[in-house]
């Protein structure tokens, strides 16, 4: 609910920039906010989980798992030595352990450059060897040294970090993940900045609540849960949701005759994209506690802002959308607050509530936008809808709600249990039907002739 209301007031406050700011400009917008999702990026300052994964990356991918196993042992409070009996006897003489302690290596023993520059030499009253014995512990036990001189609280610290990147995605598949979903959802929102610059929010938010008739499809063709399961309920619910959407987009008063809707087209081609966004990042990803978000969408945002900087250079000179800056500082304001509140804030919630719930379950909750849209355009901005464009809201508000109850309940299937049940009916009667006619039987059971 949270969610569908940032993105009615964004909505709203898009259309202001585009027509009543006229600074209509969908990339541009698009580009902004998209650049927006950036600033999760500070984290790296303060969130010492993401600098333990930076120095994960920096030092060796599979250091993470290792350390977690040394900062347990710690933690537990053994400090002895790594591996090694302390019980039994060890030899005062210089016996290699294997695995814990290097070979032994001989250097040389200098005089202090003191001594050399003054030309003194000490006097020696005990004779040592010229030659040393150098041993260090392994390479692979580094980390148990470093631990060793670390405090108690230092390594409680430290495991609640690494428990938790153990279970997430390390830093390098969040990268490669932000990278492959951000021209997805460039495409999504482009379109419905598109719509919005063309259509009304009410009428785009309608269309575009139709990705959750998307998202059914592409669940079941790629499924990440049990509720994502294809059933015939779900199938009638979408014929009647795609009839609402035909009756407004055929008897809309505003569409010129045998011409083409392009807000219309945007706003059902935006719900297609973002369909295809959340179904398959929630396939990609799987669970919850894989995938940190914030961080997803730092990258996201940081790779849009580098890659798409030539479309700009495209769209000016084929004169599409020319490039310009906004002119008044209240436009500025506007696409700030528009660029935190209905992306940097809300993008992040939804998402967070998809991995919660399922990707069908968190894209019909945007159901709620329709009633919502058609009530602030009607008292704020005086919106008269005709009545086949209320006729056709009705069908898509329920075919929401219908949706919504059967991914909840996921192995309920009532038009199945319906189809059964008159399938069964009519079987039995076919059964109870005699096979002759009782007017050709005589009574003492022979088949009369003509």
């Amino acid at each position: 609910l949270i969610v569908d209301i940032i993105w009615v007031a964004s909505a709203e406050l898009s259309v202001y920039i585009f027509h009543n700011e006229n600074f209509s400009k969908p990339f541009f917008t698009t580009y902004f906010k998209t650049a927006m999702f950036s600033v999760y990026l500070i984290g790296f300052l303060f969130i010492k989980r993401w600098q333990v994964q930076v120095f994960s990356v920096c030092t060796n991918p599979k250091a993470t798992k290792k350390l977690l196993k040394e900062v347990k042992r710690f933690s537990q409070g053994d400090r002895g030595t790594h591996g090694i009996n302390t019980s039994e006897n060890v030899s005062c003489t210089s016996t290699p352990i294997d695995g814990h302690i290097t070979p032994p290596t001989f250097e040389n023993m200098t005089e202090d450059d003191s001594s050399e520059l003054s030309g003194e030499i000490p006097v020696r009253k005990v004779c040592f060897n010229n030659v040393r014995e150098v041993r260090s512990l392994a390479h692979k036990h580094s980390e148990a040294q470093v631990l060793a001189r670390m405090s108690q609280s230092s390594i409680n610290e430290l495991r609640n970090i690494l428990e938790v990147l153990h279970g997430k995605l390390s830093l390098i598949e969040t990268i490669k993940l932000s990278l492959m979903f951000v021209f997805l959802w460039i495409l999504a929102t482009l379109m419905y900045q598109e719509a919005l610059a063309k259509e009304s929010a009410a009428v785009t938010n309608i269309l575009s609540s139709t990705s959750g008739l998307f998202t059914l499809i592409l669940a079941s063709i790629f499924p990440s849960s049990s509720s994502d399961r294809f059933t015939l309920s779900k199938l009638v619910s979408v014929l009647i949701n795609f009839g609402g959407v035909f009756v407004i987009c055929w008897f809309d008063p505003n569409r010129p005759p045998t011409t083409i809707n392009f807000g219309e087209v945007y706003s059902l081609l935006g719900a297609l994209f973002y369909a295809c966004y959340i179904v398959l990042i929630k396939k990609k990803v799987g669970d919850s506690e894989k995938l940190d978000i914030p961080l997803f969408f730092g990258f996201v945002g940081l790779f849009g802002a580098i890659i798409f900087v030539p479309v700009f250079v495209v769209l000016h000179f084929t004169n599409l959308e020319p490039f310009e800056l906004p002119s008044r500082k209240n436009t500025w304001s506007f696409l700030v607050l528009n660029a935190f509140i209905g992306t940097v804030l809300s993008e992040l919630l939804w998402l967070w509530g998809c991995f919660l719930t399922s990707s069908l379950m968190a894209t019909l909750s945007l159901g709620l936008i329709i009633p919502l849209s058609i009530t602030y355009d009607f008292l704020v901005n005086g919106v008269k809808f005709s009545l086949p464009f209320l006729l056709g809201s009705i069908p898509i508000l329920l075919s929401f709600i219908a949706l919504t109850v059967l991914t909840h309940y996921s192995d309920w299937d009532p038009v199945k249990d319906l189809v059964c049940f008159c399938c069964c009916c009519f079987h039995r009667k076919e059964e109870n039907k005699p096979l002759l006619d009782n007017k050709n039987i005589s009574n003492d059971g022979r088949c009369l002739k003509d």
